[in-house]
């Protein structure tokens, strides 16, 4: 008899002591959508309750006759990785909490469908360029000058930038949506739908590299040490305020990210993150997000895809953070580790340092 493929999967709403993967089976409709990682809609208890659920697993079976089917996909990719998906398993055994608490945690507001929330969706912007040569288009623009005069000044305005956002041309020019859209019903402009991130601003200018006096470069070169990447490391920094240890950090993530790996910092309070944020910022740009509770639900959702996109290899945040989902992690900085504040007091009752040093032990990392 042929294996058949079932999916184990975690559901959510089981008190602790039910916690355990259930088996579904999966509908030649749903074939090659039903993967480790992604969220799905099941069938649930004796009244068939849908619920969801996260697929933790493949296996194979000779029959499964008895198996209800999974009813649908939520995820178009995988929304946890095999590694975070191991993670989750671990704070189910470790925090006793049931693996779709710990999912929740680790995934941002706008992923999620119940409380009748809708899902915080990706933001596009509507983007215009010239649909012709700028030449036909500059011709075009003389002859509407008098009986369109927006029409004309918005052919102008793209002959000299070539292309830019519906919003902004209208700012540039005071031109209206219709004379936008006159052009594009005759053929002189094309629209398109491009995706943007909604992100946090930081104004900061960018600095070269901070130099190390001596104690900061006798600690750096143990540090660094630590932190070759042929196994998990830890390591303690102490310094009284005003020992510039943030100047330590950027060298460490600095010599992370020239490896290609990347790296974590977590502060106690949301009130530290903008001051660390600009901070690191005037050395790493746009490699850096963001993750904390003060965020909207579309900047926390955006910040969250540039990490798992591997667009941002630095992530700044408080507690919660620990769960970005980073690949090839080099480095977790937990700075005053000793706050409370790396506790958490809701389901799941986490520490940071202890999720930390489970994913630097993954990963071949340093926890400082």
């Amino acid at each position: 008899m042929p294996e058949l493929t079932i999916a184990k999967i975690a559901v959510s709403g089981v008190p602790f002591r039910l916690d355990r993967p259930y088996d579904y089976s999966i509908p030649d409709s749903l074939a090659g959508k039903v993967v480790p990682g992604v969220r799905v809609e099941v069938p649930f208890t004796r009244t068939n309750r849908p619920t969801e659920g996260i697929v933790l697993a493949l296996s194979e079976a000779s029959a499964f006759d008895k198996l209800k089917p999974v009813s649908a996909v939520l995820d178009l990719e995988p929304v946890l990785d095999a590694g975070l998906l191991s993670l989750a398993i671990w704070m189910h055994e470790r925090f006793f909490c049931t693996v779709y608490e710990a999912v929740k945690a680790m995934l941002p507001a706008g992923l999620w469908f119940k409380g009748g929330r809708r899902r915080v969706s990706e933001k596009y912007v509507s983007m215009a360029e010239l649909a012709v040569p700028a030449e036909e288009a500059a011709e075009a623009a003389v002859a509407k000058r008098r009986r369109a005069p927006q029409q004309a000044e918005l052919l102008n305005t793209l002959c000299s930038i070539g292309r830019a956002s519906v919003q902004e041309l209208r700012e540039f020019t005071g031109a209206s949506q219709q004379s936008i859209k006159a052009l594009v019903n005759q053929g002189f402009v094309a629209l398109q739908d491009e995706e943007v991130f909604r992100r946090p601003e930081v104004n900061v200018e960018r600095e070269v590299l901070p130099e190390l006096n001596a104690s900061q470069q006798l600690a750096f070169d143990g540090i660094s040490k630590l932190a070759d990447g042929t196994k998990a490391g830890a390591a303690l920094l102490f310094g009284v305020t005003g020992s510039c240890k943030t100047t330590v950090y950027i060298r460490l993530i600095a010599e992370q990210r020239a490896k290609g790996r990347s790296c974590m910092l977590l502060v106690p309070e949301i009130a530290l993150t903008p001051q660390m944020l600009r901070t690191f910022a005037a050395h790493f740009g746009d490699d850096i997000a963001v993750l904390h509770s003060n965020l909207s639900a579309g900047e926390r959702y955006d910040e969250w895809r540039r990490i798992r996109s591997g667009e941002a290899g630095v992530v700044i945040g408080t507690r919660s953070a620990v769960f970005a989902p980073l690949r090839d992690l080099g480095l977790i900085i937990i700075d005053e580790e000793q706050e409370d504040t790396y506790k958490s007091e809701n389901a799941p009752r986490y520490h940071a340092r202890d999720v930390a040093k489970y994913r630097c032990s993954q990963d071949k990392a340093l926890l400082l």
